[in-house]
């Protein structure tokens, strides 16, 4: 019942992101460096809509190949950002719902994300956050918080260039780089 549940609502999710107004997509390559010393890779793909100028919806994704374990993860989850700005400055609050995938251990977990993002130039925008993630289920171990700085550069009117660092505490203790492109239609 809660994989169809969650897939009901990434799928109104989606439906909503591709019929709304700017729909915009990403892909990014990211890597992951344990604290054990192993290292994962992988992509992280992202398709959304701003709904309105402070409200987005979202469904992303995510593949990590362990290249220690050669294990495969996955994550699915849709997601509603809110949004204001003042000047150069804003804030922002996104929560997402969904379901992490590993070898047939599924398990459905929630996320919250609080951040601000300042507007160094028409182009380029810094971004932070501090995301909380944890299972619905208490015997699965998937609780971390991460915190983000990000860097986007306005390539083109419908191209962004991102990159990302963050580092995990919880569950998982890790640092990751992303880095990718955002293609708004």
């Amino acid at each position: 019942m809660k994989k169809q549940l969650t897939l009901a609502i990434l799928l109104a999710t989606a439906s909503v992101a591709t019929l709304a107004a700017e729909p915009f997509a990403s892909l990014q390559y990211k890597y992951d460096r344990l604290d054990s010393g192993a290292s994962n890779s992988g992509y992280v793909f992202d398709i959304g809509s701003h709904l309105t100028n402070n409200l987005t919806v979202d469904v992303s994704g995510e593949t990590m190949n362990s290249n220690l374990s050669k294990s495969l993860t996955n994550r699915l989850e849709g997601g509603l950002a809110l949004s204001e700005k003042f000047g150069a400055v804003g804030v922002y609050a996104r929560g997402a719902l969904g379901n992490k995938m590993t070898q047939g251990a599924d398990a459905m977990y929630y996320s919250v994300e609080p951040g601000a993002f300042v507007n160094l130039s028409k182009s380029d925008l810094v971004s932070v956050g501090y995301r909380y993630r944890a299972a619905t289920q208490d015997n699965k171990l998937d609780q971390t918080r991460a915190v983000r700085v990000g860097y986007t550069h306005a390539l083109t009117r419908d191209i962004d260039l991102t990159a990302t660092a963050e580092r995990y505490q919880g569950d998982a203790k890790q640092t990751s780089i992303l880095a990718g492109a955002v293609i708004k239609f």
